[in-house]
């Protein structure tokens, strides 16, 4: 009988390969964070074998991803830069974030996210690249300038790389993307290599002390993809690059000339003067042909050297390029560049987005937020519908014997409001601000635009809105009908020039105002704004309005008689301030969880992916708006005030000011505008935010109430 032996080296290697395995980790999303100790036995094969869970096993999984995470954070792994653990820990902080669906819930790609769609570019072997280059920009100022300002970049000659959008102007990125002066060859080295030696005057050295006093970034592009500043020590990763740093005396050790003065201990200027690029790239030709970008980073370095040499700069608190050393060496500063190239064959193509947005928060807040709307919504729709049946049966119950309350101004209850014009020209408006909004949140959900494209939203909205002024016209001319209005030419004039031409002229005025600051204005964008509001916009209002004033005019269901009935005193009258408040309150509760987000995305130039989120938001927010407004407006006239038109008009346009007092309050408690142009731009844009939101609800609140009065006025008079 034949026996094999091991010997106790052999025996060992067994078991440490049989305990490898079995503490291996699960093949999914999430591998690194799942093992074989931290699940069931049952859970784990059904893992394995990617089968549908139960609740509880959800739970054991969420539970066992929660610990792998946490004790990958203790064990000291970053999130932020490309290896297996960090990748691990930005899916788990992403999992609710790369979801599609409200219900049945499926996980996808930032990618497809972001730009749906979109397919990868590959490229072939020594490629040549063409980073390229738009704004230096700060979250503390709104002024930007062109990428043509810097020093680094004065004297290079680049042609326009891509065409910019009318949106893209219209947010200030007036000036086109451009190639930068770097040599990109796909996978080969680029050591230290010199962009130019240049004298920097007095008035651009003051220029630069003043861009990195008030922190201001610049930012490139590489394959679509902005370049990343990342550190793996404080685990964070943040677009772009300033300019500059400043530093005190003790972090640096460099004190000054002349250490009696006190200011030889302030803080000191340094400038970065050398860029070392990497660039990460994903190949696998039996995927796919040719080679893709995964990443882009930058390492800025301050570096006082004459020229470059074969060993690339470092930072070194002994050899920082301060702006002292600069004016010492006769203004003259070398700017250089070196690329590095990574291969990185476990991140792909589809998941070069998750380090840009790893640290924002997941869905569930949106669906939190829309959730908080929907309970909102059905209970005050259900208060408000069991008050107004009850109320309304006993009222008709009681036929003419009963004539009390709103039955008492049947005969003026659609006595014409004061200022018609005025009235149908805002209501015009409003409603072509909401179906443009709600078109272009649609075209969002769709897939058609992109919040990611730089621009896109805005160009979309703005051409939605010109291209939709039939809307406008036509509400603006129904209403004005109604009330009786003889000059509906000039009522159609009034409502194409109302709103959109002040936006117009304030857009104008902000553009020579940028100008005179230095920032990046463009007047071909005023031009073509103007033209587009001109030629398109305005005619097709006209046109909008002459098509309502051909259809019948709405019937009212009761007489106006020629007396004027007297309001009584009663407490309505004395307390009818409170009506917009209350409203105003109700529909601002709605959306104020998604403003948060909205004013990140706008003031600190964070990533707004939920126009999805929003459009439901919108049309939440449209409901309880029409609940209120039509509850306020059966109280208004059960007091016997018959003067509901403006009323039901100021009962959905308080919520503008709600949102004017939002913006105030996070003006002075979140953001750290600087100078006065950034805090005066911020005033005037909030003020038209809060004037054309308060305007389209304000259209909402008065059409509902007008065909809520149609309705009830009309089963009184058939009842009789």
């Amino acid at each position: 009988m034949n026996r094999h032996f091991c010997s106790p080296r052999v025996k060992m290697i067994c078991a440490f390969l049989v305990g490898l395995l079995l503490a291996l980790p699960i093949k999914g999303q999430h591998d690194i964070l799942l093992s074989t100790e931290n699940l069931k036995d049952s859970t784990l094969q059904k893992v394995r074998e990617r089968l549908p869970l139960t609740p509880e096993e959800k739970k054991e999984v969420e539970e066992a991803e929660l610990r792998g995470y946490n004790n990958l954070r203790r064990m000291g792994y970053d999130e932020v830069t490309n290896s297996v653990q960090a990748r691990a820990l930005r899916n788990y902080r992403l999992r609710k974030v790369k979801t599609i669906g409200l219900f049945r819930k499926k996980e996808t790609s930032l990618s497809q996210i972001l730009f749906p769609g979109s397919r990868p570019r590959t490229y072939p072997r020594d490629a040549a690249l063409e980073p390229t280059g738009n704004l230096i920009q700060s979250r503390r100022k709104l002024v930007m300038y062109d990428i043509s300002d810097h020093p680094a970049f004065a004297n290079t000659k680049y042609a326009p790389y891509r065409p910019t959008t009318l949106g893209a102007k219209l947010e200030g990125y007036g000036a086109a993307f451009k190639k930068m002066p770097f040599n990109f060859v796909l996978k080969r080295t680029t050591q230290c290599t010199p962009i130019t030696t240049t004298e920097i005057s007095s008035d651009d050295l003051s220029f630069l002390r003043q861009l990195v006093r008030e922190q201001y970034r610049m930012h490139f592009q590489l394959d679509d993809l902005p370049v990343l500043e990342r550190n793996k020590e404080l685990s964070y990763a943040i677009s772009g690059f300033p300019v500059g740093f400043m530093a005190p005396p003790e972090m640096t050790g460099r004190i000054g000339t002349n250490d009696k003065r006190p200011r030889s201990y302030e803080h000191k200027y340094y400038l970065y003067n050398h860029f070392k690029f990497t660039v990460t790239y994903h190949e696998n030709l039996k995927e796919h042909d040719g080679i893709q970008i995964t990443g882009f980073d930058i390492h800025p370095v301050s570096f006082m050297y004459d020229d470059c040499h074969e060993k690339s700069p470092e930072n070194n608190p002994n050899t920082y390029l301060a702006f002292d050393d600069i004016e010492s060496h006769k203004n003259i500063v070398t700017f250089s560049y070196d690329v590095q190239w990574i291969p990185s064959s476990d991140l792909k193509w589809e998941d070069r987005w998750d380090v840009y947005f790893y640290g924002m928060p997941g869905n569930d807040v949106h669906y939190y937020s829309i959730m908080n709307s929907v309970i909102c919504v059905l209970v005050l729709a259900g208060i408000i519908a069991r008050a107004l049946y009850r109320t309304f049966r006993r009222d008709m119950a009681g036929g003419s014997k009963k004539d009390n309350g709103w039955k008492q101004v049947h005969a003026d209850v659609f006595r014409l409001p004061p200022s018609p014009m005025a009235l149908s020209a805002l209501v015009g408006n409003g409603v072509h601000l909401l179906a443009a909004a709600i078109l272009t949140m649609v075209l969002n959900v769709v897939g058609w635009i992109s919040t990611m494209e730089t621009g896109d939203v805005v160009n979309a909205f703005v051409l939605v809105y010109a291209f939709s002024g039939l809307v406008g016209g036509y509400a603006s001319a129904t209403v004005y009908k109604l009330c009786g209005g003889k000059n509906r030419w000039r009522n159609a004039l009034l409502t194409s020039t109302l709103l959109s031409g002040f936006i117009v002229i304030v857009f104008c005025l902000f553009n020579q105002l940028s100008s005179m600051m230095g920032s990046s204005a463009d007047w071909f964008s005023v031009v073509e704004l103007v033209l587009l509001w001109g030629c398109v916009s305005v005619p097709l209002v006209l046109l909008g309005a002459k098509k309502g004033d051909w259809l019948p005019c709405i019937e009212f269901p009761t007489e106006t008689s020629d007396d004027i009935r007297p309001i009584p005193k009663s407490k309505w009258a004395k307390k009818k301030w409170l009506g917009p408040i209350f409203s105003g309150m109700m529909t601002f509760s709605v959306f104020y969880i998604e403003l948060y987000f909205i004013m990140s995305a706008i003031w600190r130039r964070q990533a707004y992916l939920g126009l999805g989120y929003l459009l439901t938001q919108t049309l939440l927010t449209t409901i309880i708006c029409t609940e209120c407004c039509v509850c306020l407006c059966y109280i208004q006239l059960n007091a016997e005030d018959h003067q509901w038109w403006w009323t039901s008009f100021r009962s959905g346009a308080a919520v503008g000011a709600y949102l004017a007092l939002y913006a105030v309050m996070d003006w002075s408690d979140r953001l750290e505008l600087v100078g006065w142009y950034s805090n005066v731009s911020f005033v005037i844009c909030m003020f038209l935010a809060s004037l054309c939101v308060g305007i389209a609800f304000g259209s909402i609140g008065f059409l509902s109430c007008l065909y809520f009065t149609r309705g009830m006025y009309a089963t009184m008079a058939s009842a009789r």
